[in-house]
């Protein structure tokens, strides 16, 4: 699967407590992608990547908080 190119983009992720055991993430991302915009093929793969992300981040922590 091909990578679509993007331009300038930002990040932000925001970890909020839920409890003594829980959290809420979120995580916003904006980017220009450069043409030609396949949108089907930049969400699909923003969220394989982010998702991937997300999964390692909370290994990390559960890992840490054993």
């Amino acid at each position: 699967m091909d990578v679509p190119l993007l331009g300038p983009r930002r990040s932000t992720l925001t970890v909020s407590p839920r409890g003594a055991s829980a959290c809420h993430v979120d995580w916003v991302f904006v980017a220009e992608p450069q043409p030609p915009p396949d949108v089907g093929g930049i969400k699909e793969n923003t969220e394989r990547l982010y998702g991937g992300a997300l999964d390692a981040v909370r290994y990390t922590v559960e890992k840490m908080s054993a």
